[in-house]
């Protein structure tokens, strides 16, 4: 025998109690999240300014770097004027412009 279906959500109107809403809104901050990873991985402590540089732009910044005025997508020059103490972590840069020698063969 199958079980009962759930009851149906409660709409805000049928219900103001909070224990009784069913939605939940999650934001995740991944920008900064790669970021600290990146400065976990190369043991950065937390509290220095880090920006991920791809090529010559910011893809990722911690919330030190951002409490200096740093943000994606400027260039490294502009960056380094404005946060002198910025450490920049240049990632991997993987894609079809690459020179890595790999026919793509088995």
């Amino acid at each position: 025998m199958a079980p009962p279906p759930p009851p149906p959500p409660p709409s805000a109107s049928s219900s103001s109690d909070p224990a009784q809403l069913h939605r939940v809104v999650i934001h995740l901050d991944l920008d900064a999240f790669y970021a600290q990873v990146e400065a976990k991985r190369l043991g950065i402590p937390p509290d220095v300014p880090l920006a991920v540089q791809q090529w010559q732009g910011i893809i990722a910044v911690n919330y030190p770097a951002r409490a200096a005025g740093i943000k994606r997508h400027l260039n490294v020059t502009d960056a380094r004027k404005l946060c002198p103490a910025l450490v920049f972590v240049h990632v991997e840069t993987i894609g079809d412009n690459e020179d890595d020698n790999d026919d793509g063969g088995g």
